[in-house]
């Protein structure tokens, strides 16, 4: 299984790279209940980001859906109500299903966006394969 984030500091990109069971056990974990997290691996060469994320911290909350690397720079946190992150995690699985290697989707916030909020960072989830 792969699950890795990556960032890069001058721009601020996260980047989440997973194959197919990294994508089916992101998505489990986000619409299971209550707080969680999963620990991510480590990344060698995170070209062209900086370096790589320890864990990913997931927070039930009565808000809109909000992704944010936490200042330490450890940890990609994604909070949101059940609805919200269960929304992300039918992306994440359809992902999982019918990816292949250098597919992607773009999370980031646009106006009227139906389940993101204005204060999300933007994240890329790539499938790795």
């Amino acid at each position: 299984m792969v699950l890795a984030v990556v960032k890069s500091e001058s721009t601020g990109e996260l980047e989440l790279r997973a194959d197919g069971p990294g994508l089916v056990a992101l998505a489990r974990r986000l619409v299971s209940p209550g707080a969680g997290h999963l620990r991510l691996d480590g990344v060698d060469d995170p070209w062209p980001y900086d370096h790589s994320l320890d864990r990913i911290e997931i927070v039930v909350s009565p808000e809109w859906l909000t992704i944010t690397c936490l200042d330490d720079g450890g940890v990609l946190r994604i909070s949101g109500t059940a609805d919200r992150l269960a929304i992300l995690a039918a992306n994440v699985r359809n992902l999982a299903s019918t990816g292949s290697t250098g597919d992607h989707l773009h999370i980031e916030w646009f106006p009227e966006h139906f389940y993101l909020s204005e204060d999300s960072e933007a994240l890329v989830i790539s499938f790795a394969g």
